[in-house]
């Protein structure tokens, strides 16, 4: 999906009734492969690079499935590429998950959820997982 190579009409690997199984089916994940693409054009590689070097970078190692010769030079390719800090953060931004409820409450909160008393309450030192 990250390449884009939906868009350009390729069928890739499909699930089922010919449903692709990763699909572009938010805006998030628009915007990601937005990204993406523009961030290759901007540098001259490939799409799939770009989305390679960005999980390599973030300290992932990528499971790769080229089905050819030319994806899998294409894809050890990336080992070459270094994207900046500003391709970095704004991969990141365009493919960051909402949190939800209860985050979005919170983080908005002007303070109502604890009756304007909010300084009066301890918070962790660290965060709680």
């Amino acid at each position: 999906m990250l390449t884009g190579k939906y868009r350009k009409g390729e069928t890739g690997r499909q699930q089922g009734l010919g449903v692709v199984i990763h699909g572009e089916s938010d805006a998030r994940k628009t915007a990601t492969v937005d990204t993406v693409l523009a961030i290759a054009e901007e540098t001259g590689i490939s799409a799939g690079q770009v989305a390679l070097a960005w999980v390599l970078q973030k300290g992932t190692l990528p499971i790769l499935g080229p089905r050819t010769l030319e994806q899998f030079a294409d894809n050890i390719a990336s080992l070459d590429v270094k994207l900046t800090d500003e391709q970095i953060a704004r991969l990141d931004t365009a493919s960051a998950i909402s949190l939800g409820f209860p985050y979005d409450i919170v983080a908005g909160s002007d303070g109502r959820l604890s009756g304007g008393k909010a300084d009066l309450i301890d918070r962790p030192a660290f965060a709680v997982r």
